[in-house]
């Protein structure tokens, strides 16, 4: 039982954290995959063979998102980002679509 208890404080660690720069771009694109096979599971099934496939190829995707932001002087807000993701994954699937694509949440940039 000890065991068991250890695990949720070991998550709320790491979550905690939030997103860094670094694993920004994989991080919400694996996010964004997982709710498209949630949501549009025949699309999905018919575009990807996992989910570290999807992720690899919308990975590029959130690349170019963060380098625009960062070209005009932003930074990935750990905490901002952190929840972004968190809003992403708790949408339903009504309310999912292509703008959570842009990552373009005021909170999720420091300018």
């Amino acid at each position: 039982m000890q065991k068991l208890a250890f695990i949720p404080a070991v998550l709320m660690v790491f979550t905690a954290c939030g997103i860094d720069e670094e694993n920004f771009a994989d991080s919400m694109a694996r996010a964004y995959c997982s709710k498209q096979r949630e949501c549009f599971r025949a699309n999905y099934d018919d575009n990807y063979d996992s989910l570290s496939d999807c992720a690899e190829d919308v990975n590029d995707g959130y690349e170019t998102v963060q380098n625009t932001w960062e070209a005009l002087g932003c930074e990935v807000s750990p905490d901002g980002a952190s929840d972004y993701r968190s809003e992403l994954l708790g949408a339903e699937c009504g309310e999912f679509n292509d703008s959570f694509w842009l990552a373009s949440e005021d909170s999720v940039w420091d300018c």
